[in-house]
């Protein structure tokens, strides 16, 4: 029987969906496929950024600036992250379409809005310098590549507002298609500033990125417009195309954004605690280029939830998507092992990012400490999908806050004990997913418990 959250009225398509082939793993590798795709080359960017930083003077500063960017930057955008699980979710007429189109322009607005609060005013000293406690020499080439990145979570919610729908409607070539124009966007911009400027090596990073987003927002707009033609006709609309109120919206959509805020709280924790280990810049620069790397086998779990959301109807596609999501985690968790026994990680670092070795030896030491991360992903991804398929967010928002409380206290214990910068966050990372894990679980046992979720 087919799984339906008891006490709600799901808007459904008046555009009945085509007979579908089985779902089994075939069918969802070549659904996930393309999302991968997205999520790697979107990983992508740090390395090609980080590559271009190293080949700059002041390459230290500028790398522990890069993590700080990233962190700032993604935790401002966090309201427009969740676009694409909202979207994936609940484009199912014309005007609930309409409705996330006119929501997802309000939530463009808002975090440009704040990204220019935060950087252009005294309150970026405060908060960067003060409660980041970060070096004032890293802080200073922060700056302009912070105001650079202004429009970058705008150009970012767009492109995943779109991805939500090709998603929805199983039309996921053109989500791997337009992180590739990213890529190659960010690899063509840097290359040229490279060469023909003198800029510092993190103000050419941020050029690139909000260039590279910018190119790939544009292509995925044009490239969503068939499937709205074909899939969300106002002309084939019916008068039950009620859609969906901005009341029933946010009250989807801001658990989301609460728990992903909440969960990119973790990477200025992060931060704070590196500044605070012995290590301290060195630990910084290595955790920077090495989060890129494990983001890289990490991002690859981060297309698991949608593909759930997507392709769930019942307890056999239930067990199939689970058995998918857990040999997924377990392959990105086996090819870190194999980079770092291999002698695969110290090379990257050190050839190919052009890192120093003593910053390389420390990175590579950081990919290992984080190998459990994927595994253990991948199982949490499967039960967001599940939770967020039948409208439970706020099981998301609780389980990221339980992450998030362990990481502090992780975190704080490593501090006060002055231990090894790197291993702490490795270990504090996987307590922190392991948390969100056990609570995601006790949401979902619970919800089949009290029939919330029938199966």
């Amino acid at each position: 029987m087919s799984e339906t959250p008891v006490g709600k009225t799901p808007i459904e398509s008046p555009h009945p969906r085509p007979t579908e082939p089985p779902i089994d793993q075939r069918r969802i590798l070549k659904f996930f496929v393309p999302l991968a795709v997205s999520w790697i080359f979107m990983s992508l960017e740090g390395p090609i950024t980080s590559g271009f930083i190293s080949r700059r003077p002041g390459e230290e500063d500028s790398l522990a600036g890069m993590a700080l960017l990233m962190a700032l930057s993604i935790f401002i955008e966090s309201p427009v992250i969740d676009l694409l699980s909202t979207s994936t979710t609940l484009s199912k007429t014309h005007a609930a379409f309409v409705q996330l189109r006119r929501f997802t322009g309000v939530m463009m607005l808002w975090t440009a809005v704040v990204h220019a609060l935060i950087t252009l005013t005294p309150f970026y000293w405060v908060l960067v310098e003060g409660w980041l406690d970060t070096p004032h020499d890293v802080a200073v080439v922060l700056r302009p590549a912070m105001a650079i990145m202004v429009p970058w979570a705008a150009f970012v919610g767009w492109r995943r507002f779109h991805h939500g729908v090709l998603i929805r409607y199983d039309n996921t070539r053109p989500v791997g298609l337009g992180t590739t124009v990213r890529v190659l966007s960010v690899l063509l911009i840097g290359a040229l500033l490279f060469v023909y400027t003198s800029l510092p090596g993190l103000t050419l990073a941020a050029i690139a990125l909000v260039g590279s987003v910018f190119t790939e927002a544009l292509f995925i707009h044009f490239a969503t417009q068939s499937t709205i033609r074909e899939r969300l006709d106002p002309m084939a609309g019916t008068s039950a195309d009620e859609g969906i109120s901005m009341r029933q919206l946010c009250a989807f959509h801001f658990p989301l954004t609460l728990a992903t805020m909440t969960m990119i709280l973790s990477m200025p924790l992060v931060t704070w605690a590196l500044n605070n280990s012995p290590q301290g810049k060195t630990a910084l620069a290595a955790w920077g280029i090495a989060m890129s790397v494990v983001f890289m086998f990490r991002s690859i779990t981060f297309a698991l939830p949608e593909t759930v959301i997507a392709l769930h109807r019942d307890d056999r596609t239930k067990a199939e998507l689970g058995r998918f999501c857990r040999n997924v985690g377990l392959a990105c968790s086996g090819a870190i092992l194999l980079m770092y026994f291999t002698g695969g990680a110290q090379l990257l670092f050190e050839r190919v990012l052009d890192s120093k070795p003593s910053v390389a030896s420390v990175a590579a030491f950081a990919l290992l400490s984080s190998v459990l991360i994927p595994a253990v992903n991948s199982h949490a991804s499967f039960l967001r999908g599940l939770l967020t398929y039948h409208h439970q967010t706020r099981a998301r928002l609780y389980a990221i806050v339980a992450s998030i409380s362990a990481l502090v206290v992780a975190l704080g214990i490593g501090v006060a004990v002055r231990a090894n910068g790197i291993l702490m966050i490795g270990l504090a990372m996987t307590v922190q997913i392991v948390a969100e894990l056990a609570v995601l679980r006790w949401f979902w046992a619970r919800s089949l418990s009290t029939k919330d979720a029938i199966s």
